[in-house]
């Protein structure tokens, strides 16, 4: 066996060997070369006085173990060699330890070294990242590290806020596309991408609660349709394009107005009862048995004809009864009625007064004698009624005026209806005053302004008729302002040329027309013709007075 200083001195032998072999490799004015030789050798003493003290302890140690150090040698070197070889089969056989260049000499160090065995350097670590005090862990490695560890198939995780950003983006693409494509080619595109609303079943707006479905609103069109193309020709949609929008915006109010209306009724509650109902029933059914002979297709052949189905026909009565009922409760509340003094401020607002006159025709045919002596005569009768003569005995003696058979109490009449000689004389004066001579195209006039009676003057049934109107306007226009209308998909594309009717019989024969379904009885009908007939009556009296005075004035 070999003594431990023996193996000691091979070993230091070997190293001094290579040392020298790089030195001699070194250049000769290298300082820094020096330097690192020094510490070499520096590095080398103190190893080797490590080792010594090494050796010394293990010499003690084995001393003391086993005090007969004289055994057999072979044995020894037998022992020796056994660790050899399984050492040699353990380096073949094991993995390349980790290693780190030195900065300094370039020599290659196990990883386990810190300390470089030839030039001393001393090995330096990258201090890992800190935030917060906790290190920082690189998240893709670790993902790496875990996606490559693990095992059996890969979970996908999928986000939901992130598939809705995904729809979201696909809707808004889509949604310009066809913005862009309906401006560019609006007729290509509303036949290619959706159907007219005006299909069967298809909803064409709403307003309020109400839907108007396509047919309703083919009903509520087609009759105004029908009649411009009589009146302008069937191709008048296409020679006057702007027509075609201008005639759908008329009917769009049309229609809204009139389900304000219904929305009216409900408000106030208006509903129809069973038994008006089934009145509309039973004279529709008495229509079709006096009038049609009893045959229900001719009954559907006339409502055909008139752009109806038969449901259809029968919700329209149906509404009609709710807004006739609407007006009668309208009649019957205080905003039915005109006090006196709503008359009074209503009259002069448009600037109303009664006047009485005295007139003395001339004309472009005279001669300014007989003008002369005209002018005569009525200074004279005006200075007969300053001495306190009667004005009507005067004017049922002198006057010319056309119209005073038909009205000998006077006129009542407002701002415009009158010469304007004639209105300026009759404003300038107080009820009960006589003006001066006043000079117009008609002659000369005698004007005596009379006081105005606001419940029985020639305009007040006109007037009352025209506050309430206004009142149900206002009404109406209100409730339009603030009803919600929406429209169906392609409303604004509508087309007077796509509003079609299907028709069942090919030809147009002469129709009856539908029957009056007035749920009111025949009492109150008959007074309400006697009533229009006053009207009647004092509207055309109204007219009368109107051309006549303007004719004598």
């Amino acid at each position: 066996m070999a003594e431990p200083n023996d193996r000691k001195q091979n070993l230091q032998s070997k190293e001094d060997s290579l040392i020298d072999e790089k030195d001699l490799k070194a250049d000769d004015g290298d300082s820094t070369d020096t330097e690192a030789f020094s510490k070499k050798k520096i590095f080398r003493a103190d190893a080797n006085e490590a080792a010594a003290s090494d050796e010394d302890l293990d010499a003690e140690a084995g001393d003391e173990a086993s005090p007969d150090i004289d055994d057999d040698e072979t044995g020894a070197d037998e022992a020796d060699e056994l660790p050899a070889k399984k050492k040699s089969a353990s380096a073949k056989t094991a993995k390349p330890a980790e290693q780190w260049r030195c900065p300094s000499c370039g020599k290659t160090v196990a990883k386990s070294e810190r300390i470089c065995p030839v030039c001393g350097t001393k090995r330096t670590l990258k201090k890992p990242a800190v935030k917060n005090g906790k290190p920082v862990v690189n998240k893709k490695k670790a993902g790496a590290k875990k996606k490559d560890n693990a095992k059996g198939p890969r979970t996908i995780v999928i986000n939901p806020s992130t598939i809705i950003l995904y729809i979201v983006a696909i809707i808004a693409i889509f949604a310009i596309v066809a913005l862009v494509l309906n401006a560019a080619f609006p007729e290509i595109f509303r036949k290619v991408f959706y159907n007219t609303p005006l299909d069967r079943n298809g909803m064409v707006m709403q307003v309020g609660n109400y839907k108007i479905m396509a047919e309703e609103y083919r009903t509520l069109v087609l009759p105004g349709k029908q009649v411009a193309e009589e009146t302008y020709g069937v191709d008048y949609w296409l020679r006057n394009p702007s027509a075609d929008k201008e005639f759908v915006s008329s009917f769009q109010n049309y229609i809204i107005m009139y389900y304000c209306q219904l929305i009216w009724a409900d408000e106030l509650g208006v509903t129809l009862t069973d038994a008006e109902k089934q009145e509309i029933d039973t004279k529709i059914q008495t229509y079709i048995d006096e009038t049609l002979g009893g045959s229900h297709d001719e009954f559907l052949r006339v409502l055909n004809e008139h752009y109806y189905t038969e449901a259809e026909f029968y919700r329209a009565k149906y509404n009609d009864a709710r807004i006739e009922k609407l007006y009668d409760a309208f009649d019957a509340s205080p905003d039915g009625t005109v006090t006196p003094e709503q008359m009074k401020a209503y009259a002069d607002e448009r600037g109303v007064m009664s006047a009485k006159h005295i007139l003395f025709l001339t004309d472009a045919t005279m001669t300014e004698t007989e003008i002369a002596a005209k002018k005569t005569l009525a200074e004279n009768v005006l200075q007969r009624i300053r001495n306190g003569e009667d004005f009507d005995t005067l004017m049922n003696k002198y006057s010319e005026d056309p119209g005073l058979e038909s009205y000998p109490d006077g006129y009542d009449f407002e701002n415009g209806e009158m010469v304007s000689e004639f209105y300026n004389a009759c404003k300038a004066l107080e009820p009960g005053e006589v003006s001066d001579l006043v000079k117009s195209d008609y002659g000369y006039h005698i004007v005596m302004r009379m006081e105005t009676d606001y419940e029985t003057f020639s305009k007040h049934d006109t007037y009352e008729d025209t506050i309430i109107s206004n009142r149900i306007s206002d009404k109406l226009v209100s409730l339009r302002e603030h009803v919600k209308v929406t429209y169906g998909f392609g409303y604004k594309n509508i087309s007077v040329v796509d509003i079609t009717w299907e028709f069942k019989y090919p030809t147009r024969d002469a129709v009856p027309e539908l029957p009056d379904l007035s749920i009111k009885d025949e009492a109150e009908t008959d007074e309400e013709a006697a009533g229009d007939g006053t009207d009647d009556t004092a509207g055309d009296e109204t007219n009368d007075e109107t051309a006549d005075t303007e004719a004598a004035a």
